[in-house]
């Protein structure tokens, strides 16, 4: 992952990760027009070379070939938590790209789009976890619904489960929303929630087989 820094930034620089094409391209070292004109303007430039990206060896190449749109954006998630760590702001971090790139770009924020949207909506509306958003609880619910579509009482019951425990926020769901913040904050508590949801749903199904097989 190549990383182009300004001199300074009165704060948290803005970052923008900015994606390859191909997909078997690769960013090479050297002097970029496009990310000195970020840099120019105050932003921290990033451009990794995720899985399927040529220059290192036939097996990064090859190791997206069956995980096209999903490999390759685990690899960037976890750039986005790389750069978290190190003290970039969360709601200030921005994903672009051209050709395979923008086909990466569409893929995250659809994805992972807590880690990009969330951040940035919450900062122009000056709340992080506005009550207008709601593509947090989608994503969240998704997994969990796909599970309970053999009927709608199924479909009910996990939706009541999820929503208990979204508003409920039992430990470590309510430690979590105090402590984390931007994009990544908005979208963590609703995935906690869903997975409390999960195995209690789990139970309930379990246990309700096993009252209809007892004579």
């Amino acid at each position: 992952m190549f990383v182009w820094r300004p001199a300074s930034c009165p704060g948290p620089c803005p970052v923008v990760v900015d994606f390859h094409g191909g997909p078997e391209a690769q960013t090479r070292a050297g002097f970029s027009p496009r990310a000195q004109l970020f840099v120019d303007k105050g932003f921290i430039y990033v451009q990794p070379n995720v899985r399927g990206s040529d220059g290192y060896g036939r097996t990064w190449q090859l190791a997206n070939r069956y995980l096209v749109g999903q490999g390759e954006i685990q690899d960037v998630a976890g750039a986005h938590a790389y750069l978290v760590a190190r003290g970039c702001d969360p709601a200030r971090i921005a994903c672009t790209g051209r050709s395979w790139g923008g086909f990466q770009t569409m893929a995250l924020l659809t994805q992972f789009p807590g880690l990009w949207a969330c951040g940035v909506a919450g900062r122009n509306l000056g709340v992080e976890d506005h009550g207008a958003f709601v593509w947090d609880e989608i994503v969240a619910f998704l997994p969990l619904a796909a599970l309970a579509s053999a009927s709608l009482w199924l479909q009910a019951l996990a939706f009541a489960l999820f929503r208990l425990f979204d508003i409920w926020k039992p430990f470590p769901i309510r430690h979590f929303e105090r402590r984390v913040k931007g994009g990544l904050g908005v979208m963590l508590d609703d995935l906690l929630a869903s997975c409390y949801a999960y195995f209690c749903f789990i139970l309930i199904v379990i246990a309700g087989r096993y009252v209809n097989a007892t004579p």
